[in-house]
């Protein structure tokens, strides 16, 4: 048995014995023991090169410690995927995977994932319960189910100039929440400079807790058309979601206090059957998450919404959707305020006639405020709708306008206006006739 493994093991004992000992612990705190970081033992750098056999690698991959470094060389590799770590670093002294930079070239990883089998093929690493502070950049990949899976909680994962193409799931972070703990599951994550090309489903997807996060001059691009209609066909890909989770035992785990910065999601790309519904969106927000917010993002080419938010209180700061069914699609929540500024809206496109294009459209139902936004050619440029039950009572909307400068293809600049709906203007946008 590895050291690591072995002091783990230890560690875990001695957990169970001072568990038993103390008939007066909380729920909570019993709880709590269980999403503890799991640190390594004191290991040593390591450096693998180009021939090195995939077990070597997982030798120098077991034996890090807090601290140290594996240098993977330049070069082109074949045989590295199907890695996993057990325990982590610390916050100050965390385990580094790091490409060496040769003559301006990184390391490029292939591994054997084909979108024939797109449930199929390897993950180049995994992150079990427990394995926190993990730092991974400047790497190169290629055909992988996905780059990195961490099976949360996680925390102080970061993740810088790694580019991934062709792959199915390029990121799954589940955040591991333990019920009744709202901010244990993983945290601290940062993603930067990273590019996710290529993806058949989803270049980040998020889950069951995970929060307080950072996403900075990341581009997902599923490829668009022809990428997306090679046989056989997955189902429609998405740039980057966030869930939460509704469906564990102990009730939501909502996925909270996230950022994107100065990042892209285009080209995701449906054509489903005949009167079936275009999906594939650029950023897509699931209702069990909370305080998302996008910073100078962009979103373009994707065949439903640049932007299909049901968070609850997000911000979109000076962001871009261009040429998307519905360039920004936020569903409103009673009592609470979406937050546009400075945002701008063009040419919001239809390509495949399901719904209606628009450029800022709104599930109603809570507040939604657009302040110093544009929409140029859009065929509609704002739109609310309602989605209920017959017999529900029309939900009660307030739309605040300031400062906002509309340029619509046609006429319009309202499309459908469900409910009972306030529009607050400043006089910038003319209210419905």
């Amino acid at each position: 048995m590895a050291i690591a493994a072995v002091v783990v093991a230890m560690v875990a004992r001695a957990e169970m014995a001072d568990d038993a000992e103390n008939d007066h612990a909380s729920e909570p705190q019993k709880k709590a023991e269980a999403v503890k970081d799991i640190v390594a033992a004191p290991g040593a750098d390591a450096t693998i090169r180009p021939g090195d056999s995939k077990d070597a690698v997982a030798a120098a991959l077991s034996k890090l410690g807090p601290g140290n470094v594996l240098t993977i060389a330049a070069g082109d590799y074949s045989n590295i995927f199907g890695l996993e770590l057990n325990a982590g670093g610390t916050k100050s002294k965390p385990i580094v995977i790091r490409g060496e930079v040769k003559d301006g070239k990184r390391p490029v990883l292939t591994g054997t994932w084909r979108r024939e089998k797109p449930a199929k093929g390897p993950v180049f690493l995994t992150l079990k319960p427990g394995a926190s502070y993990v730092t991974i950049e400047n790497l190169e990949l290629r055909n992988f189910r996905s780059a990195l899976v961490a099976n949360g909680p996680n925390h102080g994962v970061k993740v810088t100039k790694v580019d991934l193409s062709y792959c199915r799931d390029g990121y799954v972070l589940d955040g591991g929440m333990v019920d009744g703990l709202p901010d244990s599951g993983s945290s601290g994550f940062e993603m930067a400079d990273c590019r996710i090309l290529f993806h058949t489903k989803k270049g980040v997807r998020t889950s069951n807790g995970f929060h307080h996060a950072k996403f900075v001059r990341c581009i997902a691009d599923g490829g668009g058309k022809d990428y997306a209609n090679i046989e056989p066909r997955d189902i429609f890909s998405v740039g980057f979601q966030l869930m939460g989770s509704y469906r564990s035992k102990g009730g939501r785990k909502a996925d909270h206090h996230i950022v994107f910065i100065d990042c892209e999601a285009n080209n995701n790309y449906y054509d489903p059957a005949p009167k079936r519904y275009w999906n594939a969106d650029g950023f897509c927000t699931e209702a069990a998450t909370e305080d998302v917010s996008f910073i100078r993002c962009r979103a373009s080419g994707n065949t439903d919404g640049g932007w299909d938010v049901k968070t609850v209180r997000p911000k979109f700061i000076e962001c871009i959707g261009v040429g998307n069914k519905r360039n920004f699609r936020v569903w409103t929540t009673k009592g609470e305020v979406a937050l546009f500024e400075k945002c701008i809206s063009q040419d919001s496109w239809n390509v495949g006639r399901s719904g209606h294009q628009c450029g800022f459209w709104a599930l109603g139902g809570g507040e939604v405020d657009y302040i110093g936004c544009t929409s140029k050619g859009d065929d509609v440029p704002f739109s609310v709708e309602a989605h209920g039950e017959e017999g529900d009572p029309p939900p009660e909307t307030l739309m605040k306008i300031r400062n906002c400068k509309v340029e619509p293809k046609g006429e319009r600049i309202y499309g459908r206006m469900d409910g009972n709906i306030t529009v607050d203007t400043d006089g910038s946008v003319a209210k419905p006739k």
